[in-house]
């Protein structure tokens, strides 16, 4: 009975590391801020010095995560659409990094003049494949351009490859000016973020493109034995792979973390490798064990992240 339990274990956890496609675990993105936005697209009082604040964002798992069409806009977005500032709106996503909701900040400069370019490189993972990223219109009341939880991940589990969204206003719903250089009419109360269909912007005029150029795809690195991805290889992390063998319990982002002798497959061999190097000072773990690194022997492992590289 214990051994077809433990046949049924391997058997079933072998069956899950099956794919058609191994998705590789990040990629390396630029995203390009091209602004059409001009007198020549955008007539109506078009003002001078008009440009753009500086881009700021975030990659994250949750939708919705920064601004969303119909919800009240955050402190953060609040002045980053009124003043083009970034603060508060990097401490929301700093606090967002700290909740385990986003991956990383993305800021770029500003764009001086429109029409003009603008680009940023960022990172991303499959546990953070989403993107949002706004900047001010200047001059505006609280005005900007920006996505809001777009996916680099396409219907196959595949990062996507280069891709253009159109920008069109948003109104951040905190003043209520009419004009590019209205005098500060605070909105009491706040409202709702929405589009901007109407004077001065044309209906389907777009006022430029966010293009998303996928750069190159790595391997996630990791240290292998770290289960619980603490910095540390002990006891607790060959008790989490023998539950997770057996039991079932918390799949890690890591799965090539736990394959302690790197023979590309999770069984009975990985948690006694493990434990007789810690408790009868036998073979390290494979590489990469005490430094960051990546796996140099191919399999169908998967590893999605590792916090501590």
């Amino acid at each position: 009975m214990k051994a077809t339990f433990i046949f049924s274990s391997i058997l079933t956890l072998q069956l899950l590391l099956i794919h058609s496609q191994v998705l590789a675990q990040t990629a390396d993105y630029t995203l390009r801020f091209d602004s059409t936005w001009s007198r020549d697209t955008h007539p109506t009082s078009f003002p001078g010095g008009a440009h753009y604040s500086g881009l700021i964002g975030a990659t994250h798992k949750s939708a919705d995560l920064l601004w969303s069409p119909g919800e009240l806009a955050s402190p953060g977005i609040k002045r980053m659409a009124e003043l083009g500032s970034k603060f508060p709106l990097t401490q929301e996503i700093e606090d967002a990094i700290d909740q385990g909701d986003a991956g990383a900040v993305i800021s770029s400069p500003g764009l001086g003049r429109s029409p003009g370019e603008v680009q940023v490189s960022f990172t991303v993972n499959k546990d953070f494949p989403l993107v949002t990223v706004v900047s001010m219109i200047a001059p505006s009341p609280d005005w900007f351009v920006g996505v809001n939880g777009l996916s680099l991940i396409d219907e196959n589990g595949d990062f996507k490859e280069t891709f253009q969204v159109e920008l069109f206003a948003w109104d951040a719903g905190t003043d209520s000016g009419v004009t590019y250089t209205s005098l500060n009419q605070a909105t009491e109360p706040p409202e709702a973020i929405s589009s901007l269909l109407d004077t001065p912007f044309s209906e389907g005029v777009p006022l430029g493109t966010f293009t998303f150029i996928l750069d190159e795809i790595a391997e996630q690195e990791f240290k292998r034995g770290d289960f619980d991805v603490n910095g540390e290889t002990d006891l607790s992390d060959a008790i989490l792979i023998l539950e997770h063998l057996f039991l079932g319990s918390q799949d890690p982002n890591c799965m090539k973390a736990i394959d302690v002798d790197d023979s590309g497959e999770l069984n009975i061999t990985d948690p006694i490798r493990l434990l007789s190097y810690l408790f009868l000072g036998k073979a390290a773990p494979s590489s990469p064990f005490e430094e960051c690194g990546v796996d140099e022997t191919e399999d169908s492992l998967t590893c999605s992240s590792f916090t501590e590289c």
